[in-house]
């Protein structure tokens, strides 16, 4: 007799691709001081902010900085950077992290959720938080929020020849920045109002948020199908 299991896979996108890219160069330098000059080089770059952040990011976990997880704990090799030099280039990224979010050239990064995403993981969570607060006070920018955080699940059963796709939106994650009540409040207004600029895939999230979030505020992870409270 045969059971059938799901499972999951991790997808790997093109930022992780980069981050590892961006370290195999770095790792090429044999002097610190060469790394050192690469990564400020790249600091000075007008554009790149979110990928220059995202090997700031993984730099760090070589000494269990920026993860909440204790798998980065120990470094499995010598750091590439000293962690005072990390966290010397993670200051000056949420400077530019703070001017892009004051001038509004962060509200038009076409990843500004992963921006906003890397900000709270150098320490900035109430920063952050209370710039996309403000952001997704209209319904415009809140579907724009919802569009950012689509994601996908893939699994399969053993008895399935492909794995099965599923679309899916972060509630949880989202939660974490407007009160999982008023979330789902918002995303039911929109569908009931259905404005002109609301498109078909729009809908479509917008529906699965409101799926995932009940009325009290839980909120069901999509993964495991548990629920929890979100306060």
């Amino acid at each position: 007799m045969t059971h059938d299991k799901d499972v999951s896979f991790p997808i790997i996108d093109n930022g992780l691709r980069t981050t590892w890219l961006f370290r195999g160069c770095l790792a090429k330098f044999d002097s610190p001081t060469e790394r050192l000059s690469f990564l400020d080089a790249a600091m000075e770059q007008s554009g790149g902010l979110l990928a220059v952040s995202e090997l700031v990011i993984a730099l760090g976990y070589e000494h269990g900085l920026y993860s909440e997880s204790r798998d980065h704990d120990q470094p499995h090799e010598p750091p590439l950077v000293e962690k005072g030099e990390i966290e010397r280039l993670a200051g000056n990224l949420v400077h530019r992290i703070e001017e892009a979010a004051a001038s509004g050239t962060l509200a038009v990064h076409p990843l500004f959720m992963e921006v906003v995403g890397r900000w709270r993981q150098f320490g900035h969570h109430e920063a952050a938080a209370e710039w996309l607060r403000q952001f997704a006070g209209t319904d415009e920018n809140l579907v724009r929020v919802v569009r950012e955080l689509k994601g996908e699940m893939r699994s399969q059963s053993f008895s399935d020849y492909v794995p099965v796709r599923t679309t899916t939106v972060s509630c949880d994650y989202l939660a974490k920045f407007i009160p999982a009540v008023e979330l789902r409040r918002r995303c039911a207004d929109i569908l009931a109002a259905a404005p002109g600029w609301l498109s078909q895939d729009d809908c479509h999230l917008l529906q699965i948020v409101v799926a995932n979030v009940s009325e009290d505020g839980t909120v069901t992870d999509p993964y495991s199908r548990r629920s929890k409270r979100s306060d």
